[in-house]
C-alpha cells in the first residue's frame, strides 16, 4: 500500500510539476508528499526530480518511470473500484458549482446525502475559475464547455437564453448603470459581451457596466435599485419577485449555455463522485432541474 502511495505521489508531482500542486491533488501537505517522493527515490536509488528554489522538473530517470507508474496506479485504482462495486461509497466528496446553480443543486444534494449517508459533502459555490485538480476537488458542475483533459464530463441541463432589457435600449443615455457578471471572467458576462458585440452595441454598453462577482450579485443590484438594468440567466430572473423581465434573448440568437458535471480522473473519492454523477443524471434530479426552468439535455437514467 505504501509503495502505491509513493507512486501516486510521484505521478501527481510529475503531472503538475510541483510538490504543492501534487499535494493539493492528493489532499496532503507538501511536506507529506516530499517524504513519499524521498522514500521512493531512496528505495529505487534514483533521482526522479531536478529541484531548484523556483522550479521542479522530471529527471531523465523520472521520465522513464512516469508513464509506467501512472499505468500501475490507474490499474490499482481500477482493481480497487471493481472490488468496491457492491459497497456503498464513503468519505469526503469535495464539489464545486456555480452560484447560479446553487438553489437547484441544493435539492439534489439533499437527496444524494439521504441516499448515501456515509458520504460527507464539502460544496463550494463560486463563479471563480476553479482548477479542480490543483485545488483537490473530486467533481464539479461547470457552465458550458470543458477544456481540461483531466476531467470526465456529462452534460446535465441547458438554459435557453439570458433575460435582459431590450438590447438597443441598453445603449440609451438614460440607462446609466448595468449590473453584469465581470465580462473578463464570469460566464454570464463573457456571453453577454459576445452577444452585444454581435449587435455592435458593446462599445456603447460596455462603459456603463458595473462588474459583479457573479450573476446573483448582478440581480441583487437591480433589486436594490443600484443599477438600472442587468443581464442574467432566465432561471435566475425567475426566482426574483422584485425585477421585471423586459426582453428575453431568443434561444436561436443567444449562446448555447449548458451545465455539465465534471469528474476528476483519479479523484480521491472517485466512487462517491461516480455515484453523485449518476444521481444528477437520474429522473429525480431531472424533475428538480425542470422545476427551475432548465432543459434536461440527455434522457435521464435511473439512480
Amino acid at each position: 500500500m505504501d509503495r502505491i502511495e509513493e507512486l501516486r505521489a510521484f505521478v501527481a508531482v510529475a503531472d503538475l510539476r510541483g510538490f504543492a500542486q501534487g499535494g493539493r491533488r492528493l489532499g496532503i501537505s507538501p511536506a507529506q508528499i516530499s517524504k513519499l517522493i524521498a522514500r521512493l527515490e531512496d528505495r529505487l536509488d534514483r533521482r526522479l526530480f531536478n529541484r531548484t528554489t523556483r522550479d521542479v522538473s522530471v529527471s531523465d530517470e523520472g521520465r522513464a518511470l512516469h508513464a509506467r507508474a501512472r499505468a500501475l496506479v490507474e490499474e490499482y485504482d481500477l482493481l480497487e473500484r471493481s472490488a468496491q462495486e457492491t459497497a456503498k461509497p464513503r468519505g469526503l466528496l469535495k464539489l464545486s458549482a456555480p452560484i447560479s446553480f446553487g438553489m437547484q443543486l441544493g435539492s439534489a444534494l439533499l437527496d444524494f446525502a439521504g441516499a448515501y449517508p456515509d458520504v460527507s459533502l464539502d460544496v463550494s459555490f463560486t463563479d471563480r475559475a476553479v482548477n479542480l485538480v490543483e485545488e483537490g476537488y473530486d467533481a464539479a458542475v461547470r457552465i458550458s464547455a470543458l477544456a481540461d483533459s483531466s476531467l470526465v464530463a456529462r452534460k446535465l441541463a441547458s438554459v435557453q437564453g439570458a433575460a435582459i432589457a431590450s438590447p438597443k435600449d441598453l445603449a440609451d443615455p438614460r440607462v446609466k448603470r448595468i449590473a453584469l457578471g465581470d465580462p473578463r471572467a464570469v460566464p454570464i458576462g463573457v456571453y453577454s459581451k459576445s452577444y452585444l458585440e454581435g449587435l455592435n452595441l458593446w462599445k456603447a454598453v460596455g462603459p456603463k457596466v458595473v462588474p459583479t462577482e457573479n450573476v446573483r450579485a448582478a440581480l441583487a443590484a437591480v433589486e436594490a435599485g443600484n443599477a438600472d438594468a442587468s443581464i442574467v440567466y432566465r432561471t435566475d430572473a425567475a426566482i426574483s419577485k422584485k425585477v421585471r423581465v423586459a426582453f428575453e434573448v431568443p434561444s436561436r440568437e443567444g449562446p448555447k449555455i449548458s451545465y455539465s458535471m465534471a469528474m476528476v480522473k483519479g479523484a480521491r473519492e472517485l466512487r462517491a463522485a461516480e455515484k453523485f454523477l449518476a444521481h444528477l443524471n437520474s429522473e429525480d434530479a431531472a424533475k428538480v432541474f425542470r422545476k427551475f426552468g432548465f432543459i434536461v439535455v440527455d434522457p435521464p437514467k435511473g439512480p
